[in-house]
């Protein structure tokens, strides 16, 4: 049989309903009081942190707890280091103190170049009608100066024949110029140059040439030069080509001169036996070839990984009439030149830390030509060219081996710094002569200033057994 359960007493009820009551005024009494009064209340209450007597009033001050005390503060102002710690950094401070103000100078200009937007996110040669003259920097070699130029472009065709004038004129301070007419298209381009070079540094033929024997040559040379290029393109019109095939011929013409260095002698004072066959006599050549290049490098703002190889062979031949510059006659050596070139990179973190090796191989085949080579047609080291801590022209012969390490690494967003080691000679021979201890080594290190996308500009050091030298260069990094 089912019966209804019984209600319990109303005092029953009213005990549960007070007890709800109070509870909820402790809370929100606990949550209104101020927490010092709190903190107060425990500590004469007897309850304090673990290890701490409730009647030490410092130790109160000293614990987490809030406080109404006086804040701590030191009785004078603190250095930032210690007396021995300034005098074991004094003699740093001092030698960097130039540093320190190129920094500073450096750092202005760089943040009013960034807030005029002087960090282009892209490059534009011409305006968008395709005419243009612009000036721009003397780029002939180590040595030649400072220098500027001035450029014209005029499109001639459009579509995918198109071809393009262009007309440029490079001089230095010392006296060295260049002049430029070309007619380029795709895949054909037409060539001609003439260029005046009068302080060619040399100190004769051979690695053992002695540095106290330096004297100089000027050059005249013209040439015609026509090229057919064929780049092989990847599957992506948008990318640039990874290998390209090149053909060239032409017509070449030379003049060897007394050197125009006051401070030296010329060479034919020197090596009066070099200078007889070649000193004021025109020698022509016919001069053609051929190259394969394989690029896969890629990165930014230097390249970061990849590889590049070049492979060229090019032939010195007797002139033919028809073509020559000028009268044809066969004087020079005749001779080829074969030269290999690879470069591999590797790099690591964010922004790139990077890690690389270069190596050149140049060959020269010469025949039983008509006269000695010309001084500026032999494998040349020294300065741009290689092994960067010695002078210009330093060593000259028919062939020559290179390698260079180079680790590039950031110092701050628009600067990185290039740490190189160069080691090189030139020989007779490159198959026979090479030996280990005949090899000449230079190192050096250039801080670079760069944008988002690529190198702007260089200087730096490079040091060598003979000679420290200041180098600086505005263009053409990478």
């Amino acid at each position: 049989m089912l019966t209804r359960a019984k209600r319990p007493p109303l005092y029953c009820k009213n005990v549960h309903w007070r007890g709800r009551v109070w509870t909820l005024l402790v809370i929100v009494g606990t949550i209104a009081l101020p927490s010092s009064v709190r903190a107060q209340g425990s500590v004469s209450a007897g309850v304090a942190p673990a290890g701490v007597s409730p009647g030490d009033s410092s130790s109160v001050s000293s614990s987490l707890a809030a406080t109404y005390d006086v804040p701590w503060n030191p009785p004078s102002p603190m250095s930032s280091r210690q007396p021995w710690e300034r005098a074991v950094l004094l003699p740093g401070r001092i030698v960097s103190l130039p540093l320190s103000g190129i920094g500073y100078v450096m750092r202005r200009s760089l943040l009013a170049y960034e807030g005029s937007h002087g960090f282009a996110t892209h490059t534009k040669t011409y305006p968008a009608s395709g005419w243009g003259i612009r000036p721009k920097l003397a780029a002939l070699g180590s040595h030649t100066g400072v220098g500027l130029g001035i450029e014209a472009h005029a499109p001639l065709l459009s579509g995918a024949l198109g071809s393009t004038l262009d007309a440029r004129y490079t001089g230095t301070t010392s006296h060295y110029n260049s002049a430029l007419l070309g007619l380029s298209g795709r895949p054909l381009s037409l060539q001609y140059g003439y260029d005046w070079r009068p302080r060619e540094p040399f100190y004769g033929i051979g690695r053992d040439a002695s540095e106290d024997s330096v004297s100089d040559f000027a050059t005249q040379r013209e040439f015609v030069l026509g090229t057919l290029r064929w780049p092989l393109s990847p599957d992506s019109a948008a990318k640039p080509p990874t290998m390209s095939i090149r053909l060239w011929g032409g017509p070449r013409s030379q003049v060897t001169r007394n050197g125009r260095e006051p401070a030296r002698a010329s060479y034919e004072r020197r090596f009066p036996a070099l200078a007889a066959p070649t000193l004021d006599r025109r020698i022509e050549h016919l001069v053609y070839g051929a190259s394969i290049s394989h690029d896969l490098r890629a990165g930014h703002p230097h390249w970061a990984r990849g590889e590049r190889m070049l492979l060229a062979a090019e032939r010195y031949d007797d002139p033919i009439r028809a073509l020559a510059l000028h009268d044809g006659e066969a004087r020079g050596a005749r001779f080829t030149r074969y030269t290999a070139e690879t470069e591999v990179g590797a790099s690591f973190m964010r922004d790139p830390r990077s890690l690389r090796l270069l190596l050149r191989a140049i060959d020269q085949r010469v025949d039983s030509g008509h006269g000695p080579m010309l001084l500026s047609d032999l494998a040349t080291l020294g300065g741009s060219a290689g092994l960067g801590g010695f002078e210009t022209g330093r060593f000259r012969d028919n062939d020559l081996l290179l390698a260079r390490l180079t680790y590039l690494f950031p110092l701050q967003r628009r600067f990185e710094l290039d740490v190189h080691s160069e080691w090189g000679a030139v020989y007779d021979d490159v198959w026979h002569d090479p030996r280990w201890n005949t090899l000449s080594s230079s190192v050096g290190f250039a801080v670079r200033l760069r944008s988002d996308l690529k190198p702007i500009a260089s200087a730096g050091v490079d040091v060598s057994r003979e000679s420290l030298r200041l180098k600086f260069t505005l263009k053409g990094l990478e």
